[in-house]
C-alpha cells in the first residue's frame, strides 16, 4: 500500500509544470564615437597594484596604451600609460640592481597630454600597420661576436612590452634582447612595427613633466 501511495505522489509531481523565470528588458548601449573598450577579462593593460605616490594624481577614465622597458642588468625600469582622453602617465626606475636601505633606487612620476591628432596618430599606428598579426613574442637570436671565442653571441639588455586595448583590438606583443645601433633611440631589428611603436612612444614620454620623485628597495607591483 506504502509503495502505491509513493508512486502516485511521483506521478503527480513530475506532472506540474515547472516555473520559469520572465525576462527582463535590456537596456541597449548608448551610440558612441569611439569604440568601447574590451571588456576586463580580455583587458592585457596590467594595473598597478601598489599605490602611487601621495601627490601622484593618476589620470581618469581608461589607459589604451601601455609600454613596459626592462633594462634587468642595469637594476631599470619603465612604464608608460596612455589614456582615452590623451593624459600620459609615466613612471621610471632607477638603480634597483643593488638597491640597499642605504643606497636606495628612485622612482620619478611623470604626467603629460597628447594632442587630440596625437593620439589619433598613435592608435593608428597600431590599428593599421599589421600590429595584430604580431606574435605574442620575439626573441633576438643574437649576433656573432667579432673576433670573440666560438659560439659567443651579443644581444640587448632590453625587454620591450606593448600593450593595447581599444576597440576590438586587444593585444600584448614583447620583443627581448634586440640590439640598438644609437645608444636606445631605435631597435630597428624588432619585428615591424613595433620599433616605429617603440620610437613614437619614447617621443610620448618626453613630453611628460616629472611631478614626484621616492626612493624604492623595488619594483612596482602589478596586478
Amino acid at each position: 500500500m506504502k509503495k502505491t501511495i509513493t508512486s502516485l505522489l511521483l506521478l503527480l509531481l513530475l506532472s506540474m509544470p515547472l516555473a520559469c523565470a520572465q525576462p527582463t528588458d535590456v537596456e541597449p548601449a548608448p551610440d558612441t564615437q569611439m569604440p568601447a573598450a574590451a571588456p576586463d577579462t580580455e583587458n592585457p593593460i596590467p594595473r598597478l597594484a601598489s599605490p602611487p605616490l601621495v601627490g601622484v594624481s593618476i589620470p581618469g577614465g581608461n589607459p589604451v596604451i601601455f609600454e613596459r622597458r626592462d633594462y634587468v642588468m642595469r637594476g631599470q625600469f619603465s612604464f608608460l600609460y596612455v589614456y582615452e582622453d590623451g593624459s600620459i602617465l609615466f613612471i621610471e626606475e632607477k638603480g634597483l640592481r643593488m638597491a640597499t636601505s642605504q643606497n636606495p633606487g628612485t622612482r620619478t612620476w611623470k604626467t603629460g597630454k597628447l594632442q587630440p591628432q596625437e593620439l589619433d596618430n598613435l592608435i593608428q599606428l597600431f590599428t593599421s600597420s599589421g600590429f595584430k598579426k604580431l606574435d605574442e613574442y620575439y626573441k633576438f637570436p643574437g649576433e656573432p661576436i667579432k673576433g670573440g671565442p666560438a659560439g659567443g653571441f651579443r644581444m640587448g639588455d632590453m625587454s620591450f612590452t606593448v600593450s593595447i586595448n581599444y576597440g576590438s583590438l586587444s593585444r600584448t606583443v614583447t620583443a627581448l634582447g634586440y640590439l640598438t645601433p644609437d645608444g636606445g633611440e631605435t631597435y630597428p631589428d624588432m619585428p615591424s612595427p613595433l620599433n616605429k611603436i617603440y620610437v613614437q612612444l619614447r617621443a610620448a614620454a618626453r613630453q611628460t613633466n616629472e611631478v614626484a620623485v621616492e626612493n624604492i628597495q623595488s619594483s612596482l607591483a602589478w596586478e
